[in-house]
C-alpha cells in the first residue's frame, strides 16, 4: 500500500535530495518509496517549501489540500504575519472580518467566512488566534505607569476632550440577582461627558414579546446573544455603525477600551482610532470603571425602589416579588435608559481625571455655573405662580383620585408611551408625591 507523507516528512526528502552528491535513487532506498513518488516530490518542491516555511500545515497533515478560495486564505495570512509583526493581537471575529474584507476586493462574492471555514483555515496555517505565544509579547508590554506617563499623554494632545471616549460592558441584574433577569449594558461617554452614546442592552431573548415592533422606537440599543454576554461580532457591529455617522459628520474620535477577546483588534474603521488599555489595568484606569458605571446602577436602583415604594402604599397587602413580577423588560429598558440620562457630565469628567487621562483645560468648567442658573429660574417660576395665584372659591372643587386610581392611569399611560416611542416624561411623574 502507498504510504501517505506528512508535509514535513515532504521537506526532509527535498533537503536529502538537494545534499551535494545525493541521487533520488539513493533518497527512495533510505524512505523505502519508490523514485516516481521522489521525483513527484522534487518537482513540487517550490510550493511544498514555501506552504512549509508559511506554516500552512503543522508538519502532521498527510494531505495539503487548498481551501475553497486559496488567494483569500494566502491574504489573509499575509495580513495576519504583518500585523503580529507590529504587535496587534488579533481575536477570531476581527480575523474572519479581514477575510470578508479580502474576498469582496478579489470579486469573490460568494465567499462566506463561517465559523468552520475559519477552524479549517486555522488548521492549514497552523495559526492561533487571540492567544500570545510564550513570554515574548508579555515581555514586551509597558507597565502601566510607563503607559500613563509616554504615550497615553501623546494621545491626548491629538484630540480635544469632547473626542475622547472610552466604552466599557458591565452586568446588570434588573431584578434581583437571579441570572435569567441578567443583561449586559455597553457603557461609553466622551472625556468632557457631553456625549453620552446610547446604551447598548444585550439580553438573551431575540424579540421580547413585551417590545414594540419597531426596536427603533426603544430609548438604548437591544441586541441578544446566547449567555446575554457582550460578543466580538456585537461589538464590531456597534463599531462600524458609529464609525459610518462620524464619517457622514467630518468627525475624528479616539476611543479607548479595555484589552480584552471582546473587543478585537485590527478592525478597519475611518473616523475612530482605537486604544487600548494595558492589560490587567483596566480598574485603575478605564474611567467608565472609576464610578460612572456604578453611579448609573445607583440611579436604576433608586428608580427600582420608587417604583416598589409606590407600589405598596397603594397595597400595603403586596409585597416585594409580587411587585417585581409586574415589572416587565421594557420597563426596565426605559429605567436603564432614565437612569444613564441622570449620570451627570461632571461625574463623567471626573471619572477620566481618575483614572489619570488629562488634558489642559479648555476654559472655565460649565458646570461651575450652570447649576446657579438653574435654580434662579426655578425659583422666577415660582414666585411668579405665586403672583398670580387665583383664590380657591373661583373654583368648583373636583374631588381627588385615590392613590390606586392614580397607580392604574400611570401605567397604561406609561405602557402606551413604551410602545409608541413617546419619549420618557410618563416615568418621570411623581406619584408618590400624591
Amino acid at each position: 500500500m502507498p504510504r501517505s507523507l506528512s508535509l514535513k516528512e515532504k521537506v526532509q526528502i527535498i533537503r536529502e535530495c538537494q545534499r551535494p552528491g545525493a541521487t533520488q535513487s539513493q533518497v527512495a532506498a533510505k524512505w523505502e518509496l519508490h523514485r516516481s513518488v521522489v521525483c513527484r516530490i522534487w518537482q513540487q518542491k517550490e510550493k511544498l517549501l514555501a506552504d512549509y516555511e508559511a506554516g500552512q500545515s503543522n508538519g502532521c497533515r498527510k494531505r495539503g489540500r487548498e481551501g475553497k478560495a486559496p488567494a483569500v486564505d494566502r491574504a489573509l495570512f499575509t495580513w495576519l504575519k504583518e500585523k503580529r509583526a507590529q504587535g496587534v493581537l488579533l481575536a477570531g471575529p476581527a480575523v474572519k472580518e479581514k477575510a470578508r474584507q479580502l474576498a469582496a476586493s478579489l470579486g469573490l462574492n460568494d465567499f462566506k467566512a463561517s465559523d468552520g471555514w475559519f477552524t479549517r483555515w486555522k488548521k492549514r496555517f497552523n495559526v492561533a488566534c487571540g492567544k500570545e505565544q510564550g513570554g515574548k509579547q508579555s515581555a514586551n508590554k509597558p507597565t502601566t505607569e510607563q503607559w500613563q506617563c509616554e504615550k497615553l499623554p501623546r494621545i491626548l494632545e491629538k484630540f480635544s476632550r469632547a473626542d475622547i471616549y472610552n466604552a466599557d460592558e458591565t452586568g446588570l441584574y434588573l431584578k434581583g440577582l437571579s441570572s435569567k433577569d441578567r443583561v449586559t449594558v455597553l457603557v461609553c461617554a466622551n472625556m468632557d461627558g457631553s456625549d453620552k452614546r446610547p446604551l447598548v442592552m444585550i439580553g438573551t431573548s431575540k424579540r421580547p414579546r413585551c417590545f414594540p415592533v419597531d426596536f427603533r422606537k426603544l430609548p438604548l440599543n437591544y441586541v441578544s446573544s446566547a449567555n446575554a454576554w457582550m460578543t466580538g461580532e456585537i461589538f464590531i457591529k456597534w463599531l462600524k455603525k458609529w464609525d459610518r455617522q462620524l464619517y457622514w459628520q467630518s468627525r475624528q474620535i479616539c476611543l479607548f477600551l479595555a484589552n480584552c477577546s471582546v473587543h478585537p483588534q485590527g478592525v478597519v474603521l475611518t473616523n475612530i482610532q482605537l486604544e487600548f488599555l494595558p492589560p490587567n489595568a483596566t480598574s485603575s484606569m478605564q474611567p467608565m470603571a472609576q464610578g460612572v458605571i456604578e453611579n448609573m446602577k445607583g440611579h436604576y436602583r433608586s428608580k427600582i425602589a420608587s417604583r416598589i415604594n409606590v407600589a405598596l402604599d397603594v397595597d400595603p397587602s403586596a409585597d416585594v416579588q409580587t411587585v417585581l413580577k409586574t415589572v416587565n423588560l421594557l420597563d426596565c429598558v426605559h429605567l436603564v435608559a432614565e437612569a444613564w440620562q441622570d449620570v451627570k457630565p461632571t461625574t463623567i469628567s471626573n471619572c477620566f481625571w481618575k483614572g489619570k487621562f488629562v488634558v489642559p483645560e479648555e476654559g472655565g468648567r460649565d458646570e461651575d455655573i450652570a447649576e446657579p442658573e438653574k435654580r434662579a429660574c426655578v425659583d422666577e417660576t415660582y414666585h411668579n405662580a405665586e403672583d398670580t395665584q387665583e383664590s380657591e372659591d373661583d373654583f368648583d372643587e373636583v374631588p381627588s383620585p385615590t392613590n390606586s386610581e392614580l397607580l392604574k392611569a400611570l401605567n397604561t399611560l406609561r405602557h402606551f408611551s413604551q410602545l409608541e416611542g413617546l419619549g420618557d416624561g410618563v416615568y418621570r411623574v411623581p406619584i408618590c408625591c400624591y
